[in-house]
């Protein structure tokens, strides 16, 4: 059996850049594969719609790609995330986010396995997350789960969050599509 090096966060925050997309998850170092035009697409299309909707409803920030130190061993990046403005203010401007962000948004490639979703997604909530979006581009689904609901929605239904984001609703078919 192959024996396993495990990094320390400090050591994971000190490893020389090489171009590559990184996660820690629990110590050990996993290397993200580079993502096709349509993950991007979406990532960029969520992010957009979530922008429009906080320029009117000032509840926090939208973020693509940020990290956060979920627990000792282990530093995530959402494909999105959204942080409340308290907990903003309470974050140190030059320290990574401590926890994971409110809103984890997932968009979900070929590559990944059902388990790998479904343990990243529990790694989330357990570290913080009030909600969790997997969000799928081949069958244009998005899979809901927070502490209170885990819901599946197809193409005609509405996306929406009440107790994080009162207010925000599209239908699920709109993070597929450019805008109209």
């Amino acid at each position: 059996m192959e024996q396993k090096t495990l990094l320390s966060l400090a050591e994971f925050f000190a490893l020389p850049g090489d171009g590559n997309d990184y996660e820690l998850v629990h110590g050990e170092l996993v290397r993200m594969p580079p993502q096709d035009f349509e993950h991007e697409f979406v990532k960029s299309r969520i992010t957009q719609l979530l922008i429009l909707f906080l320029e009117t409803h000032d509840f926090g920030m939208v973020f693509p790609e940020t990290g956060a130190v979920l627990d000792e061993g282990s530093w995530r990046k959402p494909d999105v995330s959204f942080l409340r403005w308290p907990r903003l203010d309470r974050q140190a401007r030059n320290e990574p986010i401590e926890g994971a962000p409110d809103l984890c948004v997932e968009v979900v490639s070929e590559s990944n396995t059902h388990r790998e979703i479904a343990e990243k997604t529990q790694h989330f909530l357990n570290s913080g997350a009030l909600s969790v979006w997997c969000v799928y581009p081949k069958t244009k689904e998005v899979h809901l789960v927070s502490r209170t609901e885990d819901r599946w929605l197809g193409p005609d239904d509405l996306l929406s969050d009440v107790e994080l984001l009162p207010g925000f609703h599209v239908q699920v078919r709109s993070l597929f599509e450019r805008k109209k």
